[in-house]
């Protein structure tokens, strides 16, 4: 619990949370394989004090550096050592910052490199899409030789494994196609944006039925799989045909927010992208969870 006695106090905290967001900014810019955790805290530590702040953790009940570092599956508030990072590791920062006599403190989980988008993303879709495509068609052949003559008939174990293969490569394709989308969209179109496909995807289960029931009118039983091989071939088209005319664009970088905007007029002002308010805050003492 902190007590909140004027509009300075407000802004002296504000001041403490603003260097803390630029020292987590620096460290994560710094974040590449090979660095040096050791580098990294000396980044935050030399940031902070031209700053005219304070590492908060340092020297805290014997602390010996400013960041707190852990890696992959290390329990939280790890001490710096000396080692350095590897592509695909996830690295835990915590650092704390006083200035104003003022504490900020928080945290920010950061990828080394790449780690699942290694291709884009659209080739990604477009091998899923018409892997889906052909094993379809495989089921179709399988499926057929299942009830031939003794002798003749294929195992149905065939069409079982090749079922599944399809599966695994068909189900993962909401998934893939909504983290493709996000790639061209701000962070605060997210949720819009999931939504949107969520909505479509929705469609879908209700049209796909009855699209389904007239190719399995037309051509029989088979007609399910004919239905998936046209459905599967059409989206990899055209992801083919996207890739031909838009190229490839990194992830927005995030933007670190010291404090989300709270219900609280003290919380919205705490927040170093919020606009300064001129207007000061009641005068007596609030507190403020």
């Amino acid at each position: 619990m902190v007590d909140i006695n004027n509009h300075l106090e407000v802004k002296a905290l504000s001041e403490s949370c603003q260097i803390l967001s630029d020292t987590l900014n620096k460290v994560e810019k710094n974040i590449f394989p090979g660095q040096s955790v050791l580098e990294l805290d000396k980044i935050a530590e030399d940031y902070i004090i031209s700053c005219n702040a304070k590492p908060a953790f340092k020297g805290y009940d014997g602390f010996p550096a400013t960041i707190t570092v852990s890696i992959d599956d290390e329990i939280v508030h790890g001490i710096p050592k000396d080692v350095f990072l590897v592509e695909g590791q996830i690295v835990s920062i915590d650092c704390g910052v006083i200035k104003n006599d003022f504490y900020s403190d928080s945290a920010r989980t950061i990828a080394v490199g790449k780690i699942s988008d290694v291709y884009d993303r659209r080739k990604v879709i477009i091998v899923s899409t018409f892997g889906a495509a052909i094993f379809a068609v495989i089921t179709i052949f399988v499926s057929g030789q299942m009830y031939l003559p003794d002798g003749l008939a294929t195992s149905k174990t065939w069409f079982y494994l090749f079922f599944i293969l399809f599966s695994f490569c068909s189900l993962p394709m909401f998934s893939l196609i909504l983290a493709h989308t996000n790639d061209y969209i701000t962070k605060d179109k997210f949720v819009a944006a999931g939504a949107g496909l969520q909505f479509t995807f929705g469609l879908g289960a209700m049209s796909g039925p009855f699209l389904c029931s007239v190719f399995m009118d037309l051509v029989g039983s088979n007609g399910f799989f004919v239905f998936l091989f046209f459905f599967h071939s059409l989206i990899g088209a055209f992801g083919i045909y996207r890739m031909r005319v838009r190229e490839t664009v990194e992830n927005p970088d995030s933007q670190f927010v010291a404090m989300p905007q709270t219900i609280t007029p003290a919380g919205i002002e705490l927040n170093p992208t919020t606009e300064p308010i001129d207007e000061p805050i009641k005068e007596e003492n609030r507190e403020i969870n």
